[in-house]
């Protein structure tokens, strides 16, 4: 009776230590394709110099500006191949290809205004 005792015992350690070491938790794949919802309007904003206006749809992002002042009245940019992480709270991450220029920006969601940085410019947004 007792050697059965070990033996259970023991082998219950042994179930539980395997199944400790089993259960390493899979993580889900933090940068998505696209845009996250939350974003997918028609964006306007003035920045440091100039109006801006950024478009989100499900895979691109598109921002130009319409201050005639600007020399660059009327650029736009594009990017494609669009990925997003979600940082924390409503704060996204977002990187994608401009031509063949890997681009990178943060974007922070507040009700219907959101807040774009670029490097180091800092562009707030409000929806159309």
């Amino acid at each position: 009776m007792r050697e059965i005792r070990f033996a259970a015992v023991g082998l219950l350690a042994a179930g539980l230590g395997f199944g400790a070491i089993a259960q390493v938790p899979a993580k889900a794949a933090s940068w998505h394709n696209g845009t996250p919802k939350v974003l997918r309007h028609t964006w306007r904003g003035y920045g440091k110099t100039q109006w801006y206006n950024w478009k989100f749809s499900a895979t691109k992002i598109k921002a130009w500006n319409n201050d005639k002042s600007a020399g660059d009245y009327g650029s736009s940019e594009y990017w494609k191949n669009v990925k997003y992480k979600k940082t924390n709270g409503k704060t996204y991450k977002l990187t994608g290809f401009a031509g063949k220029t890997k681009d990178r920006f943060t974007v922070k969601v507040s009700g219907s205004t959101v807040q774009v940085w670029q490097e180091k410019r800092d562009t707030g947004l409000y929806k159309l």
